[in-house]
């Protein structure tokens, strides 16, 4: 029998056959719960807490005060499951609400009840765990469904911080703090993976990211130039981006714009754009059609810092005179820690205009 302080396990990863996990439209349980399994365990370790990390192949008996075993959901139709907890025992009862609670001041989507298939039930990891507090299945959201998958993608890292975090207090030991909410107004991290989880290259759908040298029949309709003047290709931490001099542009103190402006592909009143608005301005080619581009989710990253934003498109522009490549919201440029001239980095977004996902990730 192993003997530890926590077991944690990566739910399916390993399996090439049986049980090999759900997959939906951004990821996959054999690609996402290792990093939420890792995370925790890494942040735990660090703390002092002796963890056994686990794949989906256990064997003997682990000896442990809390066993969790990390999970995402799916159904058929999409959208009909949420987050839920799995335990066999009515002793894991008080664990259980304790990550219900926790989880909920974070989580924006519903709860399933508490052992709501067999599968959670009679999970197969209970038969090899005794625990002195408890053993739970955590599912942390229905990967098939893309509103939760646009939540939850993002936040892997963070849903192991906050793993560790409730681990911590059930067992008193490591005294790890609440990561607190992730997105606009989290603190920023070094770590490129964190952006690089939105990266979506430079085309989506026949649309490309304008850059030097492309044909732009709106440029041309609205300049009178034909090709696309600025806009360097670049490769930046092994992704390929849209590199140019940016500035700022609407809000209320943007004296360059009449009071009654609106923009191009959304129709809002320029000077009444809230100030903490992340939004965009570049000179799309949308001779095709305006529903594409409107609202589209960008990333938007600073290379001298790796910090990176997701942006939504709002206008056309600026002017080719300027020599930039796009216009940013105020809140925007603030937050990468840019001013006017400065040198950023565009791709597309894998979150989409329903997203909320909006604002400083990293």
């Amino acid at each position: 029998m192993v003997q530890a302080d926590l077991l944690i396990q990566a739910g399916h990863e390993g399996r090439t056959s049986g049980a090999t996990g759900a997959d939906g439209p951004l990821g996959g349980e054999q690609e996402w719960t290792p990093i939420v399994a890792d995370e925790a365990t890494r942040i735990l370790r660090e703390a002092g807490v002796k963890v056994i990390r686990e794949d989906a192949f256990l064997g003997g008996k682990y000896d442990v005060k809390v066993a969790v075993f990390v999970h995402f959901d799916a159904s058929s139709p999409s959208c009909s499951s949420g987050a839920s907890i799995g335990y066999d025992d009515s002793t894991d009862q008080d664990a259980a609400k304790a990550w219900k609670e926790l989880y909920s001041q974070y989580w924006p989507f519903k709860w399933m009840p508490d052992n709501f298939t067999s599968n959670l039930k009679n999970y197969y990891g209970f038969k090899y765990t005794r625990t002195s507090d408890a053993e739970l299945v955590l599912e942390f959201g229905e990967l098939t469904c893309l509103e939760q998958a646009e939540w939850l993608k993002p936040r892997l890292k963070w849903l192991g911080a906050l793993l560790a975090h409730f681990l911590s207090q059930r067992i008193n030991k490591g005294n790890i703090a609440d990561p607190g909410p992730f997105g606009v107004g989290s603190e920023p991290h070094s770590d490129p993976s964190n952006w690089s989880q939105f990266y979506a290259g430079l085309q989506q759908e026949g649309y490309i990211i304008p850059y030097q040298g492309v044909e732009n029949p709106t440029l041309r309709r609205k300049l009178g130039k034909i090709k696309e003047p600025f806009g360097e290709l670049v490769e930046f931490k092994d992704q390929k981006f849209v590199q140019g001099k940016v500035a700022w542009f609407a809000g209320k103190k943007d004296q360059l714009i009449a009071d009654d402006e609106t923009a191009t592909l959304t129709g809002e009143v320029l000077r009444l754009l809230p100030n903490d608005d992340y939004y965009c301005a570049m000179r799309w080619n949308y001779q095709a059609g305006m529903q594409f581009w409107k609202n589209r989710h960008l990333l938007v990253v600073n290379p001298q810092n790796d910090r990176a934003v997701v942006v939504r498109v709002i206008d056309w522009g600026p002017n080719t005179e300027t020599e930039r490549i796009m216009d940013l919201s105020p809140q925007a440029l603030e937050s990468l820690e840019a001013k006017t001239d400065d040198v950023l980095l565009c791709a597309f977004s894998n979150t989409n205009p329903t997203s909320q996902v909006l604002g400083l990730i990293s």
